[in-house]
Parts: C-alpha cells; sequence; structure tokens
C-alpha cells in the first residue's frame, strides 16, 4: 500500500516539502506554493502525532471533529470540536507535530498547499 509523507527540509536559508509517494519524490520550494487558508470548517481525525488518549472518542472509538478556529498566540494550534461535543486545541504544525489530519483524504497536492500554509503561519 503506498502512502503520501510530507516532509520538511532546510534549503540554503529557508524551508522546502518533500512529498514522497512509494518511490517517487519532489521537492517544493514553500514560498513557490499560493497561501491557502483551508483549516477552518474542515474536517479533521487522529494525525500521526496524536497522544491525547479518548478526547476524540464517540461511541467507544476514535471519531472526526470541525476546525472551528486558529489558536492565537499559539502557531501552529487549531481549536477542534469533536463529534462528542468536547473541544480543545490540538498541533498542525507546532513542534513539528500533527496531532489531526483531514478527514476527507485531500489529494497530495492539497497536502502541500496545507503544510504551507502552517509552516507560514508559524513564520
Amino acid at each position: 500500500m503506498n502512502t503520501d509523507t510530507l516532509s520538511i527540509v532546510k534549503v540554503g536559508n529557508s524551508e522546502a516539502l518533500v512529498w514522497r509517494n512509494g518511490q517517487d519524490s519532489k521537492l517544493f520550494r514553500v514560498d513557490a506554493l499560493p497561501d491557502v487558508d483551508v483549516l477552518v470548517g474542515r474536517r479533521v481525525c487522529r494525525g500521526p502525532s496524536w497522544c491525547w488518549g479518548e478526547q476524540d472518542f464517540v461511541s467507544g472509538k476514535p471519531g472526526q471533529g470541525t476546525v472551528t478556529h486558529e489558536v492565537q498566540g499559539s502557531p501552529g494550534w487549531v481549536a477542534v470540536t469533536w463529534d462528542s461535543g468536547r473541544a480543545n486545541a490540538y498541533r498542525m504544525g507546532a513542534d513539528d507535530a500533527f496531532d489531526l489530519d483531514l478527514a476527507d483524504h485531500h489529494p497530495p497536492s492539497r497536502r502541500r498547499k496545507l503544510l504551507a500554509w502552517l509552516l507560514r503561519r508559524m513564520g
């Protein structure tokens, strides 16, 4: 099974994204990607850095939630309201961690734009 992965690498004095899918890989300079605001209102689920126990549980299993806003003063953090009604803040780029993933499984090009947007927010 092929899975897409994104990595952040240093290129000179700036950062770039490396997208890998199986044996294919591509390098994208962050400043060459359009700025997009794609998080607020998006459906999310557990991501690769999830470490928050059962905060997302709905009916005894991991569920989905909706991003409600960016956390002011905390770059790379967003607030989520889970379908259970619980709400909390999670890392989407802070500390190089991604507690959440998009639940609607965007194609790699959309993921690249999302990560670029997060990097810019983190300054």
